[in-house]
């Protein structure tokens, strides 16, 4: 007897990617992320357009696209792909804008965040707080265990899958045996305990090349500086330093570290910073009111300048042109939170930070 059997073939493309959301815009790039799309098997792919052109294919729901021009306007599609080849129709159109590539004086990566928690609830948070993206290639962390004078259990910060840190966005690398959901949630890398196990008398330095650019602690020092708490990089730092200036007295301060409670995760993922750089244009500069209670932000400006409002995930939410006579953007449509503005005139630009409530 034969027996005759069929396998049905899969024809089915999977439903089309939408909301498609770009963030970390510098001069060379962005970052763009869409919502899930749906298949009756499985989407196993993601393929990202740039103006038509087919650019990268992903497993995840975002992408950062780099090695683009500055102050142009691309077109970002995505479709979604299933496991038998079947692809899906392109999504809406998303126009992204570069940035015109201006530096606002930071170039180099630095120590945002140290976590010495209990257990193995360790990790660190790098900042990448230029106004570009950086590859991480070159990029190492190695730990003086128990105040020794010499660096060991160098980790390549480029091992994962994560290979540049946008602008404006951080870097989170875990012990593999953390247990906090909020460091699990946030991790960039995972270290498989020889780096990120520190005791609070451990000295941590970030390399690049080989070279020292910023620490954690005292090379050679055994003194415990830091153990069983959380410290958090002050927001109006935004270089690294190979001297570790820090007072764990939390009311004194000084220093560059700010020192919480054992365990506190909840501001892992992100690090507020504030840019300033004073000059004429902004001599009387003011954005009213603060906190925000009412739907119209208004500026006390004395040039024309762009303003940009970005959310602290980086995310722009609102760009607009002002002047003397046209100083108020309609924010509306805005969540209750913090956000960031970024006022540029054509020589100097401010960073402050505003509450919606």
């Amino acid at each position: 007897m034969v027996l005759n059997t069929a396998t049905t073939q899969d024809t089915t493309a999977p439903s089309v990617p939408t909301n498609l959301e770009a963030s970390n815009i510098s001069g060379t790039g962005f970052k763009i992320s869409w919502s899930a799309a749906t298949d009756d098997t499985a989407v196993t792919a993601y393929n990202i357009y740039v103006d038509e052109n087919l650019n990268v294919s992903t497993t995840s729901l975002d992408k950062t696209i780099t090695g683009l021009s500055t102050s142009t306007t691309y077109s970002i599609t995505v479709s979604a792909q299933d496991g038998t080849g079947n692809t899906s129709a392109k999504s809406l159109e998303l126009s992204i804008t570069t940035t015109d590539g201006a530096s606002n004086g930071v170039t180099e990566l630095f120590f945002s965040e140290y976590v010495e928690g209990t257990s193995y609830n360790k990790a660190i948070e790098i900042m990448n707080a230029s106004s570009d993206i950086i590859s991480l290639s070159g990029y190492s962390l190695k730990k003086a265990t128990n105040g020794n004078a010499n660096w060991s259990n160098e980790l390549l910060l480029d091992s994962g899958n994560i290979k540049n840190i946008n602008s404006d966005d951080v870097f989170v690398i875990i012990n593999n045996a953390a247990e906090g959901n909020d460091l699990i949630d946030n991790a960039d890398l995972v270290d498989s305990g020889q780096t990120i196990n520190f005791n609070g008398n451990d000295a941590v330095g970030l390399f690049k090349d080989g070279e020292l650019i910023d620490i954690i602690g005292e090379l050679g020092n055994d003194v415990i500086f830091a153990m069983d708490v959380t410290l958090r990089r002050k927001p109006t730092i935004l270089f690294p330093n190979t001297t570790f200036e820090y007072n764990s007295d939390a009311s004194n301060n000084s220093g560059e570290w700010d020192v919480y409670a054992t365990n506190t995760f909840d501001g892992l993922g992100n690090h507020s910073i504030t840019l300033a750089i004073e000059s004429q244009d902004f001599s009387s500069f003011k954005i009213y009111p603060n906190p925000v209670n009412t739907k119209t932000l208004f500026f006390s400006i004395v040039n024309e300048s762009k303003v940009t409002i970005y959310t602290v995930l980086g995310t722009v939410v609102k760009t607009k042109n002002i002047s003397k006579s046209n100083n108020t953007i309609n924010i509306g449509n805005l969540s209750k939170g913090i956000y960031f503005v970024k006022v540029k005139t054509a020589n100097q630009f401010i960073t402050k930070k505003i509450i919606i409530k």
